[in-house]
């Protein structure tokens, strides 16, 4: 029907960026839904919009636009729309700096029996757990849920989540190892860069912590250079340079030391979104 035209119609401008005409649709899609009471196509044309409000940065409009999503949701028993709805919800309160709600709403969605069949949404709401409980000061939990993340996220291809997960690493590293974290943030970049991805508030929030610890253990220069090293690395490399040292096997261990040896600026230690519619 006309409503669902226009839903889809502002979904796709949304992703063109074209957030003023989108709006102005699936507000239009969300009135017609609603006056035929079809709670369902209602609560995804506002689910929509609290999009919208989120990318113009209007994000208490967003969160109220979201709990009232989420109570519809939940009411017609839509697991699927529910866990969607949990995702968006706690991106939006994390920026709005209501990280314990979002830590909560992540938790209640990893619950979800539908993430444990779809394995890369799994690893991407892993990731931003992982974000959240590291702006708690969680580093722990937050370095075993990154794990999580990365693993679920290499075994399944999903190389978008790997370079974010490979950040939020990055940034728990660099508390002890600035050199091994500075080049994967430069893997990160460099990733980043090819693919034209823009950060989310959760990694952008990790991205300002690994820059802040890098910049209080190294000169800049020593930053840009083990960044520009990094940005030539693979994913598995990357993926192995953000391994606890513990943990690695002896040529593994080898491996990793031929990173080492790229720069000449210093003698290192031996010690390293999506949004859902």
């Amino acid at each position: 029907g006309l409503a669902r035209a226009l839903r889809d119609a502002g979904i796709a401008r949304m992703r063109l960026a074209d957030l003023s005409i989108a709006e102005r649709d699936l507000t239009r899609a969300f009135e017609i839904d609603e006056s035929i009471g079809d709670v369902d196509e209602t609560a995804r044309a506002l689910g929509a919009i609290a999009l919208v409000c989120q990318f113009t940065n209007r994000l208490e409009e967003s969160r109220s636009l979201l709990l009232r999503v989420l109570e519809m949701n939940r009411s017609e028993r839509d697991d699927r729309a529910t866990l969607v709805t949990l995702v968006n919800l706690a991106e939006t309160e994390f920026a709005l700096g209501e990280t314990a709600n979002a830590v909560a709403h992540a938790r209640e969605s990893l619950d979800s029996a539908m993430l444990r069949l779809n394995m890369r949404m799994r690893a991407n709401q892993e990731a931003n757990l992982a974000a959240y409980l590291l702006a708690l000061g969680e580093e722990k939990e937050a370095r075993s849920v990154a794990s999580r993340a990365l693993r679920h996220a290499l075994e399944f291809a999903d190389h978008s989540v790997a370079t974010n997960t490979l950040q939020h690493l990055a940034a728990i590293i660099a508390r002890r190892d600035a050199h091994r974290a500075a080049r994967l943030l430069g893997y990160v970049e460099g990733q980043l860069a090819r693919s034209g991805y823009t950060r989310e508030y959760s990694e952008q929030f990790t991205h300002d912590l690994v820059m802040n610890r890098l910049h209080d253990a190294l000169s800049v220069d020593e930053i840009a250079v083990l960044r520009r090293e990094g940005a030539s690395l693979s994913e598995e490399q990357a993926a192995l340079l953000a391994r606890p040292l513990g943990r690695r096997t002896a040529s593994e261990k080898d491996h990793s030391a031929g990173f080492d040896a790229l720069s000449p600026v210093h003698n290192r230690p031996a010690a390293p979104h999506e949004t859902f519619l």
